[in-house]
């Protein structure tokens, strides 16, 4: 027993267990102040920007339609064309350069979605030009006619005349389902 009669530096449980605990302290209190601020704040940003940029389609006037009508038609292939024009300015106006945007069309038909233009295949776009941290969407749905109805034209029959009941020639039209979908990513 003569290793007990040796003076030397002893450590209670109750001092290892304090230092243990500051070090944590130490350590998360590092943690904390090392590591970015969170991306929420610029999230809720782009998030805002798609669904303000899709209020604003929604709204504005595209010769005689409104300028998500013309999305929709443009990524369903009901007017056989991309999406340019009126609707880009728009989203022109509203999103920032720092920021690229895509529009994007859900067919409900064939179950999938439908690129109408994207800011990354666009070179003539001083937008950005491709997600490199994230990505916020808004969806708002559309519908119209790919092909217009036409009215009922029957025999014009005179006062005490008795004819024939004409045949039809309404035709109720073609009609397409959608759902645009604007993201903004940065």
């Amino acid at each position: 027993m003569d290793f007990l009669k040796k003076k030397g530096l002893v450590f209670t449980i109750d001092a290892f267990v304090a230092l243990m605990l500051a070090v944590v302290t130490v350590y998360s209190l590092f943690l904390i102040y090392s590591v970015p601020e969170s991306s929420g704040g610029a999230y809720m940003q782009a998030y805002y920007l798609a669904k303000d940029t899709l209020s604003a389609l929604d709204e504005a006037d595209c010769s005689g339609k409104t300028c998500l009508e013309q999305i929709g038609e443009a990524g369903l292939g009901a007017s056989g064309g991309s999406v340019g024009g009126t609707p880009l300015d728009v989203a022109k106006a509203i999103i920032p350069e720092q920021y690229g945007f895509r529009f994007d069309v859900y067919d409900a038909q064939s179950g999938s979605w439908i690129s109408a233009y994207d800011t990354a295949t666009d070179p003539t776009s001083n937008h950005a030009k491709g997600m490199k941290k994230f990505e916020a969407n808004a969806k708002s749905p559309v519908s119209g006619y790919s092909v217009m109805p036409s009215g009922m034209g029957g025999v014009n029959c005179g006062e005490g005349e008795v004819c024939a009941m004409p045949a039809s020639t309404y035709n109720p039209g073609e009609i397409y389902v959608g759902l645009v979908r604007v993201s903004v990513y940065i």
